[in-house]
């Protein structure tokens, strides 16, 4: 990662930290210092325990760091500790045992096939289905195939000379957002709109360009403190793919 990503990776794990902090009742700027010092930290946090897959010292160091930043910001030490630890089990610790997974299992059997099998018969996949498949899954190469015409998406723009337009599946269908949240809708030539595959994932958006970003990352940091139980149980992120044309309105 280069200088500019390393610090925009810090000032969204900050603005993040912050906003959920004053939604849990505390000050932004209290939430700011925790999440955003221990993510300055997380190179050095990162060494200790080198190679484990999981290290409990990396997560308390990220605690004693989150919580330090929030005492010395003026804040309880206790939430910034709270703060710093889900930060790093959400943005490192898990996606590092992802990786250290999928190498380990890759030539084993994938439990998410026939979760994703099961699940598909009827070409919708439930929030509760997708995480299950997420938490079993052991290839980074999954994919699974849904049905769009089940989907209602919401056009949020034209599109553009490449067919491209951005969508957003429809509130109202909660299960329904919970899975698929934006969309990236594609009209070809024969006016036909479709939607492009998208991962299932829990990372991240950056950079930080607006507050809607800052409330996507929310939502995220949510979405996968549910698929992880609580950052107890590991997964690996799987492609959807869509057939057929789903229900598009403006």
């Amino acid at each position: 990662m280069g200088t500019s990503g390393y610090y925009s990776k810090v000032l969204m794990h900050g603005i993040t930290g912050g906003v959920m902090n004053v939604l849990s009742g505390g000050k932004f700027g209290h939430g700011f210092a925790a999440a955003g010092v221990t993510q300055a930290f997380a190179p050095a946090i990162g060494k200790i325990d080198k190679g484990s897959r999981f290290s409990a010292g990396r997560v308390a160091a990220a605690a004693i760091v989150g919580g330090t930043a929030s005492s010395l910001s003026g804040g309880k030490f206790a939430n910034g500790a709270i703060t710093g630890a889900f930060s790093r089990l959400f943005n490192d610790e898990v996606h590092h045992q992802g990786q250290e997974r999928v190498k380990t299992n890759a030539q084993t059997y994938n439990p998410a096939i026939e979760i994703a099998n099961y699940a598909t018969k009827d070409g919708h996949l439930t929030h509760s289905e997708a995480n299950e498949i997420w938490r079993a899954n052991n290839d980074s190469s999954f994919e699974v195939t849904v049905d769009a015409s089940k989907l209602t998406v919401l056009q949020l723009d034209e599109f553009n000379d490449k067919g491209i337009a951005l969508g957003r599946v429809s509130y109202t269908e909660t299960g329904d957002w919970l899975v698929h949240g934006s969309v990236t809708l594609y009209r070809g030539n024969d006016g036909v709109v479709t939607i492009l595959p998208g991962k299932y994932d829990f990372l991240p958006h950056t950079p930080v360009k607006s507050f809607m970003t800052v409330v996507r990352n929310i939502e995220t940091y949510g979405g996968f403190y549910v698929a992880s139980r609580a950052g107890f149980s590991v997964g690996t992120d799987y492609l959807i793919n869509y057939s057929g044309t789903p229900n598009v309105t403006w």
